[in-house]
């Protein structure tokens, strides 16, 4: 192997010359899956290897360095040699990757780009970096070559090319537009092809961030990247990979422009899951975020479709988004909305709520249900029974066969307790006072059951009667 010179061994005159000497040797590309003469191959990246950590520690201890702007662009070519490449893309579905389970494809020329990496990331952070000569290399194009690089499977290499991004909007404000409109490129030809990004997470990150520094009141341009490329990542059905990204970004558009919450509410209620449960759980959690930053003359505008997609969830046969829609009931906040308009939406709660404790076959949701139940109760008794009573008329009355069944069901009961008593009994109503639920429910379809038995006679009579006139009616001819 051959003998690598230090810079620290040059003189300190000779030390700048040697260090883009070197880079532009580190420009060079190793085989790590070469299959030839191994040995050779190994000699080459492990000279490369010490090149590139002697640059890095020289970079590092020398002072002022990056005040000489000799050297940015040796150290930009190097970066865009090494970097930007090929990236393969995976074919496989990206939901069905999960970070807790499955193992990351991990980049085999490692070694080499974390020290790039690393270089480019102590030239981009220097307080010493001259903006305007570096603008000259840190161009257009070295910004979408670092955007390319958030499609690498190995999240090492999301995560430095996140920071270096990151720093370059920072620090180059002629960029910034231009940075903006690469993202929304980006996220819209995501959605658009749908394809496999496994760095849409860390992008959100960097546009999270940038929306913190927005001014007040928020431009047309910003409100539009909300509007046409924000609000669709909804949309993928690997939305689960960076929702929590994307929720943090919508809620910085909130805090930026209150006024927002009424538009992304809609958005997020048009483009809804039907049948993907876990994203439909995934809305819920945004939805009860974005509830807490909504004032109540805006909760007036949004309540009827909020309200309507909560009672489809709390009576959805999975288990996981009809409890996510039960504990909407746990925020006080929420509560406290409903409370003041409780004569507007408990008409809309207690048949889904009544449906699920009656029918559900999941008892946790059922539990749940009840709790809701009794939550609506303490609010105000009266309301809730008197739609309590509507639904279970309106559940008992619809079908003459189960009306003539129930009939005799409640005359099967009465033989019974005479059969055990030796006289008919009469059941007294509980007490209002302390009545459960399941009570409540009782008492109700009883007296459903009655008023049905009374609407089944009076049909049989009545058909009766037209019976006999239709008989007495008949053409003689016939």
């Amino acid at each position: 192997m051959v003998r690598y010179r230090r810079l620290q061994d040059f003189p300190v005159e000779e030390r700048i010359d040697a260090l883009i000497r070197n880079l532009k040797e580190c420009e060079q590309r190793c085989d790590f899956s070469a299959s030839g003469n191994r040995r050779e191959e190994f000699s080459r990246m492990e000279m490369k290897r010490r090149m590139l950590v002697d640059a890095v520690d020289f970079l590092n201890n020398t002072p002022g360095v990056f005040s000489n702007v000799e050297i940015y662009e040796p150290i930009v070519d190097m970066a865009r040699a090494n970097l930007f490449r090929a990236i393969p893309l995976n074919e496989e579905a990206e939901d069905l990757f999960e970070p807790e389970d499955d193992e990351p494809q991990l980049e085999r020329a490692w070694p080499h780009l974390q020290i790039v990496y690393e270089i480019l990331r102590r030239m981009v952070a220097a307080p010493d970096l001259d903006v305007k000569a570096a603008r000259t290399v840190l161009d257009h194009n070295f910004v979408l070559g670092m955007l390319d690089l958030f499609a690498s499977p190995d999240p090492r290499e999301r995560e430095y090319a996140k920071t270096i991004f990151h720093r370059l909007y920072g620090k180059l404000l002629s960029l910034r537009s231009f940075v903006r409109k690469s993202l929304q490129n980006a996220f819209t030809r995501y959605v658009a092809e749908n394809r496999c990004h496994t760095g849409i997470a860390e992008m959100l990150e960097i546009l999270g961030s940038i929306i913190n520094g927005f001014s007040i009141p928020l431009k047309e341009d910003h409100r539009n990247f909300l509007q046409h490329t924000l609000i669709r990542l909804h949309l993928p059905s690997s939305l689960p990979s960076y929702h929590v990204q994307l929720c943090f970004c919508l809620i910085q558009f909130i805090r930026k422009e209150p006024e927002l919450v009424v538009h992304i509410t809609y958005s997020l209620i048009r483009y809804w899951p039907v049948t993907h449960s876990r994203k439909a759980v995934m809305f819920l959690n945004e939805l009860e975020e974005i509830m807490e930053f909504v004032v109540p003359d805006q909760f007036d505008e949004v309540a009827d479709i909020v309200f309507d997609r909560l009672v489809q969830c709390i009576k959805s046969p999975h288990f996981q988004v009809a409890e996510r829609a039960l504990f909407f009931w746990n925020n006080e906040y929420v509560v406290q909305l409903v409370l003041y308009r409780k004569e507007r939406f408990v008409p809309l709660l207690v048949p889904a709520l009544l449906s699920n404790v009656e029918q559900h076959w999941n008892s946790n949701v059922r539990s749940l249900s009840g709790n809701v139940m009794n939550l609506l109760m303490e609010m105000d008794a009266d309301l809730v029974e008197k739609h309590m009573a509507k639904h279970m008329a309106g559940y008992e009355a619809p079908d003459p066969v189960r009306l003539r069944l129930a009939e005799q069901n409640r005359v099967f009961d009465m033989l019974d307790q005479l059969n055990k008593s030796g006289k008919p009994t009469t059941p007294q109503r509980g007490s209002e006072n302390g009545e459960t639920i399941a009570n409540i429910i009782k008492r109700l379809r009883d007296e459903a059951h009655v008023r049905a038995g009374r609407a089944v006679t009076n049909g049989t009579s009545s058909s009766r009667t037209s019976s006999s006139e239709e008989i007495f009616t008949l053409d003689p001819q016939m």
